[in-house]
């Protein structure tokens, strides 16, 4: 299998995984322990903040980022590559703000193995000879093979 079609993959897999996970998510709440069931009935009916309104228009947008990354990667263009890494990093920060998190261990192991399934693709988007490659970058031959470009 060549790289590009490892990618494709791989994406094709966590997005696979994170429909399983969020629907397992909802789908197992009621085996949570009693107290964890009211703490989520309680959050849940807390008082609406700015930091719910944040999330409620940054979430839609997120959503659409990634959508277009993975979209764009599975037509294998440069710049599913770009939008890719920039809904991880956009992931990343959007993530503490979120507030507390309780989960069933079954969707969290999916979550985890999801998260791992992206850095792997990640790490094959800019650091492996693929259809994503840059094309302007032309890399010396030298430098391949590991040969110094200076004759003793």
């Amino acid at each position: 299998m060549n790289t590009t079609k490892l990618i494709k993959a791989l994406v094709v897999f966590d997005v696979v995984l994170i429909v399983i996970a969020i629907t397992l998510s909802y789908s197992l709440e009621s085996y949570l322990p009693l107290l964890l069931q009211q703490y989520l009935i309680e959050y849940a009916n807390s008082e609406y903040t700015t930091l719910d309104h944040f999330f409620d228009w940054a979430r839609p947008l997120y959503l659409a980022l990634f959508i277009a990354a993975v979209v764009g990667l599975l037509l294998t263009k440069q710049w599913g590559k770009y939008l890719y890494a920039v809904s991880f990093v956009l992931g990343l920060l959007l993530s503490p703000f979120a507030g507390p998190v309780v989960e069933h261990g079954v969707p969290d192991m999916l979550f985890d193995l999801s998260s791992a399934i992206y850095g792997a693709a990640l790490a094959l988007l800019f650091f492996s000879n693929s259809d994503f490659s840059d094309s302007n970058v032309k890399v010396p031959e030298a430098v391949v093979l590991g040969r110094s470009s200076q004759r003793d």
